[in-house]
């Protein structure tokens, strides 16, 4: 409901309400008569109403627009165990990146298999195949805010994450929960996601999403850490965001764990000047969700060659 909330005030302060709850109202019954459609057809149609023109799959140039041809005919077996949060953990460490590993307390096929009795105080629950099944529990003493918490990852844990938009790289996640250390900020925050999109191994830009809590805020930078004016569903921070001083350190991890794929986005933290692995991310807001200006769009769009998309890795 907050974050839902926080949509709307940000639509209200860009002058689009109206047309914000027509795209939503547009977009469920396009969802809603998904079988009827091919899925090329039901993604052309939910890209026709989010970006106003219908995606150009012969000869993509933007970046949403090539992540809607990587939906329909690109192919990459390795994607389906990265994008699970337990699994992936053996992938950071094979790249050689296991230190930047959260500490794991378990796996678990459903919260009834927890002790919480042998757990700390604070820790974190996630559901290991989905976006947003995730419960910061700050004090397991707090009876009340732990089952509504539990709650919320036994709903997510049975939803089906690809469905949707057609992000076939879940389509093989095992809907498992995982435990994991809290990691702790000085003012008691969720620490900075700072997001880096990749191309064949190399960073080319990043976003810093801060705020959660409140109204998560974007702001987007360049690897030289240069602020950009971009915005994509989410306001840019009132403030001045500063950057950690082990930056270099977070693009050299970045580069690391999506050398494989022809584009990922790499999500780390850095707290206590010590990075932490996130997760990767094949499809940045589903593909759909525009930026602004739109001409960033055709910016990221620019760093993906998929020419040189590996042949055995196509479909037709």
């Amino acid at each position: 409901m907050k974050r839902t909330i926080n949509k709307l005030r940000y639509y209200i302060s860009n002058g689009e309400l109206f047309h914000h709850l027509l795209w939503i109202w547009k977009r469920k019954r396009i969802i809603k008569r998904k079988d009827k459609y091919s899925n090329r057809e039901y993604l052309n149609k939910l890209y026709l109403n989010t970006f106003g023109v219908k995606p150009n799959l012969e000869n993509p140039i933007t970046y949403n627009e090539k992540l809607l041809w990587l939906k329909l005919f690109w192919r990459n077996n390795v994607c389906y165990s990265v994008v699970d949060k337990y699994k992936v953990r053996d992938y950071v460490f094979k790249q050689g990146c296991g230190e930047n590993l959260v500490k794991l307390y378990g796996v678990f096929n459903s919260i009834d298999e927890i002790d919480f009795g042998v757990l700390p105080k604070s820790f974190v629950v996630k559901t290991t195949h989905d976006s947003g099944g995730i419960f910061v529990c700050r004090d397991k003493s707090n009876v009340k805010a732990l089952r509504k918490g539990l709650e919320k990852i036994n709903k997510h844990q049975r939803r089906n994450h690809s469905n949707t938009f057609l992000e076939w790289v879940y389509d093989k996640s095992e809907p498992k929960i995982i435990v994991e250390e809290l990691i702790e900020t000085d003012d008691g925050q969720p620490p900075k996601d700072y997001k880096f999109f990749c191309f064949f191994g190399e960073p080319k830009y990043f976003f810093v999403c801060s705020d959660r809590i409140n109204n998560c805020k974007f702001d987007f930078f360049d690897l030289d850490g240069r602020w950009l004016n971009i915005k994509n569903g989410h306001p840019n921070s009132s403030g001045k965001i500063e950057l950690p001083a082990n930056l270099n350190e977070m693009i050299r991890i970045a580069r690391l764990l999506s050398r494989d794929f022809p584009q990922v986005r790499v999500d780390l933290y850095s707290v206590h000047n010590k990075v932490y692995f996130g997760e990767l991310t094949f499809f940045h807001h589903a593909g759909d969700e525009r930026f602004k200006p739109n001409s960033f769009d055709k910016e990221l769009g620019s760093c993906l060659d998929l020419s040189k998309i590996k042949k055995e890795e196509i479909i037709k």
